[in-house]
């Protein structure tokens, strides 16, 4: 969890306001993911209360999705507002009933890099202008059919995440006692750090979805 929201913040952050070749930014990137990440594995409270506030975020895109269907938020301070006191509201309750909530927040967030992912190779980040746009108060829309099909990867990816955590996976598992927690977390830096290297230095592969859209 780190991880991600670190490699990703930074890189956005030093795209936008360093001087730095590609292979520099991603360099400078995954260093600080590293960091964060080892240090919300092994701080466990740091990676409950990402885990809530990626929850609350998360949360807070799926409400304005849908009030833009009816409403179109014109005013900045809302989004932003709404945003950070969800975030802050969903860590401190994962705080509290951490496996549950955070079962939740894994799925949900889960499910959005399944989305994110699926969205760049066919749309390219489409779906993410989309949900920059709602976050900004923009006034962009999405016209075409597929993004909503797109979009709907995510609740499926979600409900599905947490059938089998609940059901399987996390039924006998508890995070305290956890005698694999450093394995399973190299295994999975292991597959972060070369997904994210394939997304940034990849060759983009859109499908040819203009004459749906047309």
């Amino acid at each position: 969890m780190g991880f991600l929201f670190a490699t990703f913040v930074t890189y956005i952050i030093g795209s936008n306001h360093a001087d730095l070749p590609s292979w520099g930014l991603v360099a400078v990137a995954v260093a600080v993911g590293i960091f964060c990440g080892l240090l919300t594995m092994f701080v466990t409270y740091c990676g409950l209360f990402l885990g809530g506030f990626g929850l609350g975020f998360f949360i807070g895109i799926a409400i304005f999705f849908i009030v833009e269907t009816f409403f179109h938020v014109s005013i900045k301070w809302i989004p932003f507002g709404v945003l950070l006191g969800l975030s802050l509201i969903f860590s401190l309750l994962t705080l509290r009933w951490q496996k549950g909530f955070f079962i939740v927040a894994t799925s949900i967030i889960g499910a959005a890099l399944i989305t994110v992912g699926v969205d760049y190779f066919i749309e390219e980040f489409v779906l993410i202008n989309y949900a920059w746009q709602r976050i900004m108060a923009g006034d962009e829309k999405v016209d075409c059919w597929v993004s909503w099909v797109l979009l709907a990867v995510w609740p499926v990816m979600f409900i599905l995440g947490n059938v089998v955590q609940f059901c399987k996976t996390g039924r006998s598992y508890t995070h305290r006692k956890s005698k694999f927690k450093l394995l399973c977390y190299m295994f999975f830096l292991y597959g972060s750090i070369w997904s994210f290297l394939g997304m940034v230095t990849g060759n983009r592969c859109r499908l040819l979805l203009k004459g749906f859209c047309s």
